[in-house]
């Protein structure tokens, strides 16, 4: 297997030297049981799906990071109009640093 670059996401990934070892620690990282998997079932995923998944992984991630805002704007704003319909005073607060995440907007309502 090549080495793991920064096209498999996450922190840890250049600290990985192939598939499986990345494997092993997402899994660990998201605390689920790797104990029935082989080395060989992980290396037939990677050539199974390898460059065509990566491809489509890539394409999630952009359109993920394309419409978050979006969508949590919609929602927000549905949310809130919805509030200012039924005579609740509501306002779109952010909520903490947009650099931690850019979902960071509450709607603050008192009634």
């Amino acid at each position: 297997s090549s080495g793991i670059n920064a096209e498999y996401g996450g922190h840890s990934a250049t600290k990985c030297p192939d598939f499986v070892s990345y494997t092993r620690a997402a899994l660990s990282k998201l605390k689920l049981s790797s104990e029935n998997l082989t080395d060989d079932v992980i290396v037939s995923y990677e050539e199974r799906f390898g460059e065509e998944g990566r491809r489509r992984l890539v394409v999630f991630h952009q359109l993920r990071t394309v419409l978050a805002r979006v969508i949590e704007h919609v929602v927000l704003t549905d949310r809130l109009l919805f509030l200012l319909d039924h005579g609740v005073s509501a306002r779109v607060v952010r909520a903490f640093d947009p650099v931690v995440s850019p979902l960071c907007y509450a709607i603050v309502a008192c009634k």
